[in-house]
Parts: C-alpha cells; structure tokens; sequence
C-alpha cells in the first residue's frame, strides 16, 4: 500500500502478512518524552526481536512485563516497544478468519492485507 509523506516521498508500507512473517520480529519503539523522538522524516523506529531482548538482559532500566517492554529510568516511564510482528499476526488470523465465514475470495481481499 503506497503511502506519501508531506514532502512528496512515496514509499510502500509492507503487508501485515509480511510484518507478522519477519524474521527476527518487529518492535515498534513507543517514546514516552521529546527526547526520544525519531527525527522528522523517520516516521518510526523498528527494533529487532533479538536487539530488544539483548537489551532487556544488559540494562536494568528495560523491564519485559504483559508482553511489552519499557523503559523505566528512576520510576518515569521513558518508552514503550509493542510487538508489532505478534499483534500483525494476529490481525492477519482475525481477518482471514472473518473472510472465511463471509466467503470472501482472494482476489476481492485488499492487498495490504
């Protein structure tokens, strides 16, 4: 699905099916203050499954808890990393099960999808 940014760059946005397929999996940093904000043409910033877990191992201040994982530097929240390979995986099974039970043929299906 292509996307355009507000200078005019087109770029393509992978399919759910891709993200969930990614090998290591995906992260998606949430930041929790300024100073952790990507700067303005990165749109967000991806972390490794195996980057992320080597982290959380190294530094205390990285707590892995309900799935998630933060950051936590003298009991402030800094930043969030939600798993997005795991929740595209499942929005990719929710969805094909609701095509299945609707008779949805493929090629009707959105290619983002």
């Amino acid at each position: 699905m292509p996307t355009i940014d507000d200078d005019g760059t087109v770029w393509e946005w992978p399919s759910f099916r891709w993200i969930a397929a990614a090998d290591p999996p995906w992260w998606y940093m949430v930041p929790m203050i300024a100073e952790l904000l990507p700067p303005k043409k990165d749109a967000f910033v991806v972390f490794l499954d195996d980057q992320l877990h080597e982290e959380v191992e190294e530094n205390a201040d990285h707590v892995e808890r309900d799935g998630l994982v933060f950051l936590e530097i003298n009991d402030t929240l800094w930043a969030v990393w939600l798993p997005i390979s795991a929740i595209a995986g499942e929005l990719v099974l929710k969805a094909d099960h609701w095509r299945r039970q609707r008779r949805v043929p493929l090629d009707e299906w959105p290619e983002w999808m």
